[in-house]
């Protein structure tokens, strides 16, 4: 208050005095009658432990309000301590980047320069536990899904100048998905290396609020569990508290999980923002290209327009004509005679007779665990491949030729290209996965083009444009026993391109023998077993990627391997294969 006199003082500014001495008085009248509840609500419960816990806060100069405390209560997952060890462990815990990659972290600043600040962060974690809710008691909500939800704070960590939160959200019922989204929110100086963008601030100090969750549709989860409400409060809580208005930043998420968050790239936010534009996504000064509804939590109706004209899009080439060039994949055990994993594939190459189809039905593959071995150990396996045929009784698929795998190396992606090598005498349907051993013909390289099989282009992707995702469906994973249907009839799905993840940040690769995908297209589109490795489309028939999984919280947002990937890995193919002779 006294440094606050001065400095009207010394502006000759006697209004601006004024202001900050009425904010300063209503502050402390709100704390004094918090206090005093606090008291009489602790005396009352008679919980000695609660009173003491009050008494720690007061100590710091920290305001929490009392229904908040007597939630937490004696809850072993909450914690509200002033201690500089644990201030230093929130900080040193939280990160910017995350090995799950259905997650994305969203973060918004405010630069408060040298200006004083004291009192700030008391009102912030007010605000934030005001909206959060208690610890441990349920609340009501639907989610995009239009199903009954309810979610609470599972945990909460509190110091003098951060707060941390982990909310859960479950679907009501017994297969319920569940989410969670944890939000922290600190004051931090520029110079210090868990500032992000902190080139954009070259003395002071930086209010950062952040969250973490699922990515499904723009991060929805995120934004509607009260990270909209929480920075609206706060921008109302700083500009309150300041005379001046303080610079407000958003940060890329993509530059933040993929390079050192400090060197972040940001946008402005000020009355000339992302509302005056038209397009419904933006891109950043490292060219990520990102959905304004992910940065922001809302679309301007022109961009809304924008993007609902890009997936009404009249397709350019009919389903019917893309049929011939999708595959179904299948892991032959030549001993057992029969087919022990089933996926869809599409031809990338006519000519040599190369497929692509997806890594984690030859390979075991999980996320942040070592690579199984190829063919998932089965000795003498094969691959073996079914094409399209036109009958009386329908478009149906037949196992046609055996294939070998020709990529080994499937650390970063879950991809792979198979080589035709030989033609089956007599094409045959294995609805019961039973196959034993066919003659077959070799198909010498260079000579499949005598099969006159079409292939597919590729095409790199764009936010919001209408896909289809073209595959064989089957039951349970893919992975039979005998005397299971497999089934030989294509399906499409549809659904549009929700994002586009660049390479993950070297900081969170795992070893050389560890899977970890590089880059993901995200789409809402609901995908089935069986479609796994299946051609995922543009309207104009040319595929953006090939569907590699699902996301664990919500059954319609789909995983692909893009193009820019799979071109990759067909060239370094062909490289390696021979030349072919005159």
């Amino acid at each position: 208050e006294k440094s606050d006199s001065i400095m009207g003082s010394e502006t000759g500014s006697h209004e601006k005095e004024q202001k900050i001495v009425s904010i300063r008085e209503s502050r402390k009248s709100l704390r004094e009658e918090s206090e005093k509840s606090d008291s009489i609500m602790a005396s009352e419960t008679g919980s000695h432990e609660r009173v003491e816990k009050i008494g720690v806060l007061r100590k710091s100069g920290d305001y929490i309000s009392a229904r908040h405390l007597d939630a937490c209560k004696v809850e072993t997952s909450t914690s509200i301590i002033d201690d500089a060890s644990c201030q230093k462990n929130l900080m040193e815990n939280w990160s910017f980047k995350t090995k799950e990659p259905h997650k994305t972290t969203l973060c918004q600043s405010w630069s408060l320069e040298n200006t004083s600040h004291y009192g700030l962060l008391d009102q912030v974690k007010s605000t934030a536990l005001e909206i959060l809710g208690p610890v441990n008691v349920y609340q009501h909500a639907t989610n995009m899904n239009n199903m009954a939800t309810k979610f609470y704070m599972r945990e909460l960590r509190c110091c003098k100048t951060a707060l941390y939160a982990k909310l859960v959200e479950k679907e009501e019922g017994e297969e319920g998905n569940t989410c969670i989204v944890e939000f922290f929110i600190y004051l931090v100086h520029s110079d210090s290396l868990h500032c992000p963008a902190s080139h954009t601030l070259q003395h002071g100090m930086k209010l950062v609020v952040s969250a973490k969750g699922s990515n499904a549709y723009d991060c929805d989860i995120i934004w509607r569990l009260g990270y909209q409400t929480i920075l609206d409060s706060i921008a109302s809580v700083v500009k309150n508290t300041f005379v001046v208005e303080r610079e407000r930043e958003v940060v890329c998420p993509e530059c933040m999980a993929n390079s050192d968050p400090c060197n972040a790239n940001v946008w402005k936010i000020d009355s000339h923002s992302f509302y005056e534009q038209v397009d419904p996504t933006t891109l950043c000064n490292s060219g990520h290209k990102i959905s304004k509804k992910m940065l922001y939590g809302c679309v301007c109706a022109s961009s809304t327009t924008a993007s609902t004209c890009l997936r009404n899009d009249t397709p350019g080439k009919l389903t019917e004509e893309l049929l011939e060039s999708v595959v179904l994949v299948g892991l032959w055990h030549p001993k057992e005679e029969r087919i022990m994993c089933v996926g869809t594939g599409f031809v990338a190459d006519s000519t040599s007779g190369l497929i692509l189809t997806a890594g984690h039905i030859f390979y075991d593959l999980k996320h942040g665990s070592k690579v199984g071995p190829e063919y998932k150990g089965i000795k003498n396996a094969r691959a073996v491949i079914g094409t399209i045929h036109k009958s009386n009784e329908g478009v149906t698929a037949y196992f046609t030729y055996s294939a070998e795998i020709m990529t080994h190396d499937i650390t970063k992606v879950d991809a792979v290209v198979l080589r035709i090598t030989t033609k089956f005498e007599n094409p045959i349907q294995c609805p019961s996965s039973s196959l034993k051993v066919q003659s077959d013909i070799p198909i010498h390289q260079g000579k499949f083009r005598r099969e006159k099989a079409k292939r597919l282009k590729l095409m790199k992707p764009r936010i919001d444009e209408q896909i289809r995702i073209i595959g064989f469906i089957q039951r349970g994973q893919g992975i039979y026993e005998q005397g299971q249907i497999i089934n030989h009839t294509l399906s499409v799905a549809r659904g549009y391109v929700c994002n586009i993840k660049d390479s993950v940040s070297p900081i969170v690769q795992y070893g050389p023998d560890i899977f970890s995908p590089r880059s993901e297209i995200v789409i809402e589109c609901t995908s089935y077993p069986g479609q796994s490795g299946g051609p995922c489309v543009n309207q104009d028939g040319k595929v953006i990627g090939i569907v590699s999984r699902r996301s664990h919280s919500d059954q319609r947002i789909c995983y692909l391997v893009p193009t820019s990937i799979l071109e990759k890995i067909l060239k370094s193919v062909k490289r390696r294969m021979p030349s072919k002779k005159k």
